[in-house]
Order: structure tokens, then C-alpha cells, then sequence
């Protein structure tokens, strides 16, 4: 999810759901209008391991 909606930033946290990760999606930029490149939220309802960490991450 882009970290750029807080008020839905707010209604994962109300159900209390856990950032588990943040960070940009791996494509860069391709201009100065370019949206794919966000800052990204990933919560989660419980701990990850590293390898699901990473697999989630992987797909942007």
C-alpha cells in the first residue's frame, strides 16, 4: 500500500494489524511524473519470517 494514504494507514493500525515493512517499490523512476516509484507499507496480522518478508517484498 502507498504510504501516502494515512487514513488508511490509521484504520490498519485500528484493527491491529503491524507495519511489518517499509520502503520503495524496486522499479526506479522513469520520469518527473512517474507514480510506480512510492514508498510502500506492508502490514501484517502476524511475525513474518524473513524469507515471507522477502517474498512479499519482491512483488512490489
Amino acid at each position: 500500500m502507498p504510504a501516502s494514504n494515512p487514513a488508511s494507514v490509521r484504520v490498519l493500525e485500528r484493527v491491529d494489524l503491524t507495519l511489518a515493512w517499509r520502503g520503495t517499490s524496486s522499479e526506479a523512476p522513469v520520469g518527473p511524473d512517474d507514480s510506480t516509484h512510492l514508498e510502500r507499507l506492508f502490514f501484517a496480522d502476524r511475525p513474518l519470517d524473513a524469507e515471507t518478508l522477502d517474498a512479499v517484498i519482491a512483488l512490489g
